[in-house]
This record gives structure tokens, C-alpha cells and sequence, in this order.
């Protein structure tokens, strides 16, 4: 009898399809849409190809130990047969998948209002809801101005309120758009240990494209409270202090805002930079995490991992920006973590058009030569 807990099931018009000879499901932050990948032989004489009349653009559930983790639709159909035996692999995604090809379908602007509130105005032709996991600071700070672009898609205006808020995206199990701030300070929910749990792993570590600090030039528009350099000049810094090269970047705000707002973009930018310099893969046996929920379900979270042969320091504390949940005929079930270095931030010091800088420090001015001063901050 089959185990329960390596059941995977692809529901599609009411029928519910099992016996797969090989599954992949796959979700990620900055993946917006869950891939589900199913694929199955059987001899030319089977009667079980009789019911296997999935066609592209079905809706579908897929269940993995008799959890539901991802709705969406059958995207692709790829069907191969000889005298002797027939394949049959179908992919899905999640409906999150129509959001990069569909244009913003009504115009204008939106004022004074969140992350949350546009988010959802711009999905609701789609059926679609966004949440923000958990409460991030400033995270629905509302924006004062927002405008979609011409023939822009609608993930790609949420991407960019959310690079604006240091939001991550991902979707979740119902097919909607969930945004996460990554943080290190939150505690591992689990550890993987060389030796005990891990079945395999590989690692990247690489400081090829690190920022040592990392500014954001902005300004926003005036009004009757505030005009002139007082509109014009908002910025903040951000600086790594795990670099080891002197690389500062300077790059302009994508949108108008305050100091905060320059704040937050800088911090999405270091954390997006500080990701590359540890990548690693964890394959654990099985698709059930140390207190027996699925893996998917903590895409987000932290994990230790400790491996003497992967880091010099022999442990990590990392980010699951990806989890891939597999089963085959040859290895069995099982689940990859795809791991990044999580955001550790310091001196992220907003600047307003004064010069001055919150933390304390004095400002130093970017037109002069740079100084080996202690302080993180810019003045821009």
C-alpha cells in the first residue's frame, strides 16, 4: 500500500491522477508562480492512459501527502509514443503565472495609497489577492504618487512597490501573490546538519559582485508644507559588513519618496546583493520538515545548516528562498532547499535635504573625495 506522506496527486476537472512516475514542484521568492511538473510511461497495452485527457488551460490542484499546495492551470502537454509504450509529462502553474504576461488593464494613478491597497486594485480583474506575511516595518507606508507605466504587467508594477517597500515576492497554496521581508534576526526553524539529515549539498560562495555600501538618490514632489531642496533631496545608505571590497554603489530611486522610502529601496538592493554571496542546495530525504509540515510551506523562513565541508565557519544561519519537492522512480521522495545569506544589515541612515542624518553621525558630502570616516552615512 502507498505511503500517505509520498502521495502525489494532480486533481484536474473533478479527476484526481496519481501514480506519476516522476513529480517536481517548485516554489520560490522571486518566483512569482509555482511550477508543478508531472510525467508518467506505460506500456501500449495499459488501459490507464484511457483517462488522461488533460488538455491545456485545465484548471488544477496539486496535493502533495494531502496538502493542498498550489492551484493554477496546465500550461504545457508533451506527449511522446512508439509501438511499445507511451510518455505523457504535463506542466502547470500557478495562476499567479498570467500576472507577467498581462498589461495593467486599467490607466492612471493611484494617491496616498499602500502596498497592499494598489497590490489588489491591480489584481482584481484577475481573481487574485495579495497579503504581506507577517507586519514589516513601513511596509504599508503609503505611497504619495504611483503611476503604471504604459503597457507594463501587473507583476511587474507590484515589483516595483514592493523593491520600494523591501518586499520579497512569492504566491502560496490558493495561487495568490504573497510579499515577505527576508530577516535574519528572525530564529531557524530548523537544522540541517553534514552527516545526520543532509543527503546532499553544494554550496557558492562568492564576493564577485558584492557592494560594500549601497546609496539610493531620490526626491519627491513638493507641496505647500514642503518645496525646494526640501522636495528635491531625500536619500539613505545601506552598508554590508560582510564585504571585504571597498565597491560603493550609488543608483536613483525608480520612484519619487521621502528618506524612509529611500530607506527601504536601499535595503531591498543590499538584501537582493548580500543573497549572491552564499547560494547553496540541501537535498533532504523526504518532503516533511523536522515538525512534519511540507518544506513549501517555509519558503521564507531561516535554517541552520551546519557542514564543515561547505563553509570555512563550519555553519550558517540562511534564507530558503526555494523549495523544489521531487519524487522518482530512482531516488524517491525528497525535497531541495535552495539557500541564500539573509540580509545583515548596518548604518541603514536616512538623509534629508539639510544633510542631516538619523544615527547620529555627521554627513559626509559626496562631492568631496572619500574620507575614512567610522560613520556609514552619505550625505547626497
Amino acid at each position: 500500500m502507498p505511503n500517505p506522506a509520498e502521495i502525489a496527486e494532480l486533481m484536474v476537472n473533478g479527476s484526481i491522477y496519481r501514480d506519476w512516475e516522476t513529480v517536481t514542484v517548485q516554489r520560490g521568492f522571486q518566483q512569482t508562480a509555482s511550477i508543478m511538473t508531472f510525467a508518467a510511461a506505460s506500456p501500449i497495452e495499459s488501459g490507464t492512459w484511457a483517462g488522461q485527457k488533460l488538455k491545456i488551460g485545465d484548471r488544477c490542484t496539486c496535493r502533495l501527502a494531502g496538502v493542498e499546495v498550489a492551484n493554477g492551470l496546465l500550461a504545457t502537454r508533451q506527449v511522446v509514443y512508439d509501438a511499445r509504450s507511451h510518455a505523457l509529462q504535463v506542466q502547470a502553474s500557478s495562476k499567479t503565472a498570467d500576472l507577467a504576461y498581462a498589461s495593467v488593464a486599467q490607466s492612471g494613478g493611484f494617491k496616498n495609497n499602500t502596498l497592499s491597497g494598489i497590490s489588489n486594485n491591480l489584481l482584481k480583474p484577475h481573481g487574485i489577492k495579495f497579503r504581506i506575511d507577517g507586519s514589516p516595518a513601513g511596509a504599508e507606508k503609503p505611497f504619495a504618487r504611483f503611476h503604471v507605466q504604459p503597457g507594463e504587467t501587473v507583476v511587474s508594477a507590484i515589483a516595483r512597490l514592493c523593491q520600494m517597500r523591501n518586499i520579497w515576492l512569492t504566491d502560496d497554496e490558493k495561487g495568490n501573490l504573497v510579499g515577505k521581508r527576508l530577516d535574519r534576526s528572525e530564529g531557524p526553524m530548523a537544522h540541517l546538519e553534514e552527516g545526520r539529515n543532509i543527503k546532499s549539498a553544494m554550496s557558492i560562495m562568492s564576493a564577485e559582485n558584492i557592494h560594500d555600501r549601497i546609496s539610493v538618490l531620490g526626491s519627491q514632489p513638493g507641496n505647500d508644507q514642503r518645496w525646494g531642496d526640501q522636495a528635491r533631496d531625500s536619500s539613505a545608505s545601506v552598508s554590508n559588513p560582510e564585504a571585504l571590497k571597498n565597491r560603493a554603489l550609488i543608483v536613483r530611486s525608480p520612484e519619487p519618496g521621502d528618506a524612509d522610502d529611500m530607506k527601504m529601496h536601499a535595503e531591498y538592493l543590499a538584501a537582493e546583493n548580500i543573497a549572491t554571496m552564499i547560494q547553496a542546495e540541501i537535498t533532504v530525504q523526504g518532503w516533511h520538515d523536522p515538525e512534519g509540515a511540507l518544506w513549501i510551506k517555509s519558503v521564507g523562513k531561516n535554517v541552520t545548516v551546519k557542514s564543515p565541508m561547505l563553509f570555512p565557519s563550519g555553519s550558517k544561519v540562511l534564507a530558503i528562498q526555494g523549495i523544489t519537492h521531487r519524487q522518482t522512480s530512482q531516488a524517491g521522495t525528497e525535497t531541495v532547499l535552495s539557500l541564500i545569506l539573509p540580509a545583515l544589515l548596518k548604518g541603514a541612515d536616512r538623509i534629508d535635504a539639510s544633510g542631516n542624518a538619523e544615527g547620529g553621525a555627521p554627513p559626509v558630502s559626496m562631492t568631496k573625495p572619500a574620507q575614512p570616516e567610522p560613520s556609514d552615512v552619505v550625505s547626497l
